[in-house]
């Protein structure tokens, strides 16, 4: 946009911004004071903070409040001679505080809902911060001069956000389940050296299937295959302890022959545990430890889960359906839960997840019912375990008021702790104008939990929350896109946006899907809250898979 175009009082900010940038994109600091109704008035935002996107501001007042005027400032630390905040009673205004410097004044904002601002594209706004805050005149608020402010809104502005990819590994051939198949269960973990991804090439017969287990340094390089699964039943499942051992979870369907090297064979569970290294640093996957503690015929749908005190925890379904939790901790800690069952339905695809610096444990799972089509699932259900050596709890489950019979009416998606503790569940329920929902716990699951839309993002939509408290939702996009929904208010309000994947070669991908995130209780030493890590695999134009990525994508937004 040329200089002439934009509007004066951008060219003003762009020529008062500070030299020093702010590290969050969006943030609040400060508190505003009470408007005539007693409420305090605070800073609402949605929207990606970048140059050349329309972001929406609003406040939180008393209803009756019908206006207000936005100040926008280049600094939060001075106005002119003034040192800011700036307690502003001197003015007739006490109990409240200026926190940016006045150098354009939006006036007659609607208090009501979000009021679009567009961000001119001055290459001179990136990296550098914008300081909002509301003010309120209203003749009924009782003070001296009838004024009220809010907090502070402080947005630092950076490039549109992409996702960075790499390939990871093509299968022989092109099959028509992905190797992100079920992306509930984790397939990509790290130690202080290397990454680890796990990719299936899962075909109909069982004799063709294969799990190829590769590597890379962390610093960068290629992906190296280190170990092969034969005979897969379902795909396997890969997490890093604290102890830096990886886990391994599969079921083996070997018709004749082993499933993995050292004799791991059979219609079995296996639970393999890597601890050895090689002089590189990297992991050994020709001696580990078998913690096979279900060596019985079994039908897979695995979930695991690795915790910050050392206890990993999974789960698989046994040959007649019953759900069965196990734990480890040290070849001399480990054991079996109480198997759990739904009546009517069988326990699939669970989230299993632990809270970090706690000892709580939960699986989230799918309630499928047989016989009625291959994606009958009506109901999700999440059960607690506190602390893990308990018998589980139901926390909650969600059904379909009119569940449609041979069509996925409810199911899990994801589950995320703020820094606070906070619980946040992701689910997907059919027919509903927001397909899905977040539901958050603000007490330590003592009561009843909020439950807000958060838009169609599907059944397979992640959630991640960053140091800030930020929320993001990250689903599959058209074409070399991810969605991604981006909370600033804890859930209330969301807004969406279609993210480039680059770096992806050309090999005939239309569409990329199954995005699995590394989390806290998956890879504790690769997870960070202001980074989205994720596994994912590519589908051509007629839905045939081949290939499996690595990719990032750099938050706050």
């Amino acid at each position: 946009m040329s200089g002439s175009r934009v509007p004066m009082r951008w060219q003003i900010v762009a020529a008062l911004l500070s030299i020093v940038p702010v590290l969050a994109q969006v943030r609040w600091s400060g508190t505003g004071c009470t408007d005539a109704g007693n409420m305090t008035l605070a800073m609402r935002f949605r929207g990606l903070p970048s140059p050349g996107e329309t972001v929406e501001i609003g406040i939180a007042a008393s209803p009756a409040t019908a206006a207000y005027t936005l100040i926008v400032g280049a600094s939060d630390g001075f106005w002119g001679t003034n040192a800011l905040p700036l307690d502003l009673s001197f003015a007739g205004i006490p109990g409240c505080m200026l926190y940016a410097s006045p150098d354009i004044l939006l006036d007659s904002m609607p208090a009501v809902g979000f009021s679009p601002v567009p961000i001119p594209e001055l290459p001179q706004l990136l990296g550098r911060s914008i300081h909002v805050q509301a003010l309120v005149a209203d003749p009924r608020i009782p003070r001296p001069t009838p004024v009220a402010t809010s907090d502070l809104l402080t947005l630092t502005l950076l490039a549109r956000p992409a996702l960075t990819a790499e390939l990871i590994h093509s299968g022989p051939t092109r099959v028509d389940t992905p190797p992100s198949w079920n992306a509930n269960l984790p397939k990509l973990a790290a130690d202080s050296t290397h990454l680890y991804a796990v990719h299936t090439h899962f075909t109909a017969g069982v004799a063709a299937r294969s799990c190829t287990i590769l590597r890379r340094l962390r610093t960068g390089g290629p992906w190296v295959a280190v170990a092969t699964i034969r005979y897969p039943q379902q795909l396997p499942g890969i997490v890093m302890d604290t102890a830096q051992r990886l886990h391994l979870v599969f079921n083996c369907a070997a018709p004749a022959g082993d499933c993995f090297q050292g004799g791991a064979g059979g219609h079995r569970f296996y639970h393999l545990i890597f601890g050895t290294r090689d002089g590189s640093g990297a992991l050994r996957f020709d001696t580990y430890l078998n913690y096979d503690e279900w060596p019985l015929a079994n039908d897979g749908y695995l979930g695991l889960g690795t915790a910050a005190d050392g206890t990993t925890i999974w789960s698989l379904a046994d040959s007649s359906w019953s759900r069965i939790p196990q734990w480890w901790r040290s070849g001399s800690s480990y054991g079996t839960f109480p198997a759990l069952v739904s009546s009517g339905s069988y326990l699939l695809y669970p989230v299993t997840a632990a809270q970090p610096a706690a000892n709580r444990w939960l699986m989230y799972f799918g309630e499928f019912v047989p016989g009625a089509g291959n994606a009958y699932y009506r109901a999700s259900t999440a059960y607690l375990w506190d602390p893990p050596a308990s018998g589980a709890r139901l926390l909650f489950r969600e059904t379909h008021p009119s569940p449609a019979v041979g069509v996925n009416n409810a199911f899990p998606a994801d589950v995320a702790w703020d820094e606070r503790g906070v619980l946040h569940v992701l689910s997907y329920l059919l027919g509903t104008p927001d397909c899905t929902w977040l539901r958050r716990y603000d007490d330590g699951l003592a009561s009843p939990p909020r439950l807000l839309p958060v838009g169609c993002a599907g059944n397979y939509a992640k959630l991640q929350i960053d140091r800030h408290g930020t929320l993001y939702v990250l689903a599959a996009g058209a074409g070399a896109t991810v969605r991604l929904g981006v909370s600033h208010d804890r859930g209330e309000s969301w807004t969406w946006a279609d993210i480039p994947i680059v770096g992806v070669p050309a090999v005939g991908d239309a569409r990329y899907i199954g995005m699995t995130p590394v989390k806290p209780y998956t890879s504790p030493a690769l997870y960070d809250p202001d980074v989205l890590r994720v596994f994912f695999s590519g589908v051509d134009a007629a839905g045939g898979a081949q290939h499996s990525y690595y990719g990032e994508l750099a938050l706050p937004y």
